[in-house]
């Protein structure tokens, strides 16, 4: 999914005053990775974050904005049961592929540069820090615990309202463990499993609770 182009040229046209809002914020989320192998695919999944923003003016134009979120991050996996069947009868059988839901949750903090563009726009970026105390309840696929992320986004500004898009993806991948396989025939092979990086697609809605102005 080429979603960062995607960002970049909405993010564009938004350099001309308003500041952005700050209150309540929640939305959900699309989240995906890029791991698939010949026995098992990996789909987007939705799910969803709350929390609250502030603001900090730094200029007529731009602000600093520090968020404090919870986060379910959602992803699928589909895999076919024939991989795990015995040698003789995989010529035998065809099984369908099922999906599995795999969830994380856990908190984050992104901290970010907002620049105001018109009086109802503005484009944003920053840094996101995650901190998720569990993986996603697979053995297949993991999430940093301490995840480290950039984000892009725009935001449509109103009086009582924002509505932000967001993209955003891992920074760092961690070592899960490390080994070493002997196999029948004398074989020796050295592995290490990592966690997954991923992509983060945010939607999400701020509704304002600061002072408004006549301007607004």
């Amino acid at each position: 999914m080429k979603i960062v182009p995607l960002i970049l040229f909405l993010s564009l046209p938004l350099l001309s005053m308003a500041q952005p809002n700050r209150g309540w914020k929640g939305g959900i989320n699309i989240n995906w990775i890029n791991n698939d192998s010949k026995n098992m695919k990996y789909l987007p999944g939705i799910g969803y974050h709350f929390g609250y923003a502030w603001r900090i003016n730094c200029s007529p134009k731009a602000s600093i904005s520090i968020e404090g979120l919870f986060n379910r991050k959602s992803i699928k996996k589909e895999y076919d049961q024939y991989f795990y069947l015995p040698k003789e009868e995989k010529d035998e059988i065809d099984y369908k592929w099922r999906q599995e839901r795999l969830d994380a949750y856990g908190l984050s903090a992104p901290v970010g540069i907002n620049y105001m563009i018109t009086p109802w726009l503005y484009a944003s970026g920053g840094y996101k820090f995650s901190w998720f105390p569990q993986d996603f309840s697979d053995d297949y696929f993991f999430v940093n615990k301490f995840d480290h992320a950039y984000y892009l986004g725009s935001d449509i500004h109103t009086r009582y309202f924002d509505f932000v898009i967001r993209y955003s993806q891992s920074l760092n991948s961690n070592t899960l463990d490390s080994g070493t396989y002997y196999y029948p025939d004398g074989t020796v092979e050295n592995y290490t499993s990592k966690t997954i990086k991923t992509n983060n697609l945010h939607f999400s809605i701020i509704l304002s609770l600061g002072k408004k102005n006549k301007k607004e």
